[in-house]
């Protein structure tokens, strides 16, 4: 783990930083929990229930490279969102970021862990996932895992490649990328998006959000993913104008917020009352 510690170090170094709550967020609303991933770490996480009546549905949210890690959507308001919208919500930490242990490459295996937790602890409740950037990128890799739990897939500015987005922001992490590519071959295949959205299972519709002006995720990344994506899983893109990367809430406002949560209400239906596991 050493040894894959000092590889990550060019790709996530500078955001590997000490969690903290963001300020203004009550730590007793939300459930501390821990989830073994197959990535080789355990990984830390927030789980809150539906504030607006009974659940309809249960969302992970799964964060981009940011030193808020699952804070990221404590702070910029979407968890509390989908709670108010009657969603039960769970935030983690990838591994190797915020208060998760380090791990592996395998970042979607820490999804497909924080989703089979989810649907444990949701009962018969549909389990939907909503990712920026890095998380939206893996989140695709993850549906294409068997035994996923997803049914609907909200995804802001997803990558098709990593040799694609690391080419357009960091010329030397491109070039580790490259030798881990030749080094590492069927690992670097089981991150390619592009590859791995062909191979989607169970997922029944996927929403694809680009910023015009994201210079990483261009909106023609999108257009990649529909055209490779099978017919079973009902696939649109919104492209919010002037936005920049990971930009788009900030853009788009109010409007962002009633998307996301129109697009799991679409997908799910009306709430079904009460029915999470108590185990």
């Amino acid at each position: 783990m050493t040894i894959i510690s000092l590889l990550k170090k060019p790709f996530f170094g500078r955001y590997q930083k000490p969690w903290r709550w963001p300020p203004g967020v009550d730590p007793a609303a939300w459930e501390r929990i821990e989830i073994e991933s197959a990535s080789g770490a355990r990984l830390a996480a927030l789980h809150g229930a539906s504030t607006g009546g009974p659940a309809r549905g249960a969302i992970a949210c799964v964060h981009p490279m940011a030193t808020e890690a699952k804070g990221y959507f404590l702070r910029f308001g979407q968890a509390d969102a989908l709670r108010r919208a009657g969603y039960d919500v769970l935030l983690f930490d990838f591994n190797g970021f915020g208060e998760s242990a380090d791990g592996s490459f395998r970042f979607p295996m820490d999804i497909l862990a924080a989703g089979k937790v989810l649907a444990a602890r949701s009962g018969e409740l549909p389990i939907g996932i909503y990712g920026l950037s890095m998380g939206a990128g893996y989140a695709i890799c993850a549906c294409s895992i068997d035994g996923h739990p997803f049914r609907a897939a909200f995804l802001e500015a997803p990558f098709t490649t990593l040799d694609e987005f690391w080419r357009r922001s960091s010329l030397f992490a491109y070039a580790v990328l490259r030798a881990m590519s030749a080094l590492l071959p069927t690992l670097m295949e089981e991150l390619r998006p592009i590859a791995r959205i062909a191979k989607l299972q169970r997922l029944e519709r996927m929403l694809l959000v680009y910023g015009s002006e994201d210079p990483f995720t261009p909106p023609s990344m999108g257009d990649r993913l529909v055209a490779a994506c099978p017919p079973s899983t009902r696939t649109a893109v919104w492209i919010v104008p002037g936005a920049k990367h990971c930009q788009a809430q900030r853009v788009a406002g109010e409007e962002y917020a009633k998307r996301l949560v129109a697009f799991f209400d679409e997908s799910f239906g009306p709430a079904r009352g009460s029915q999470r596991s108590t185990a």
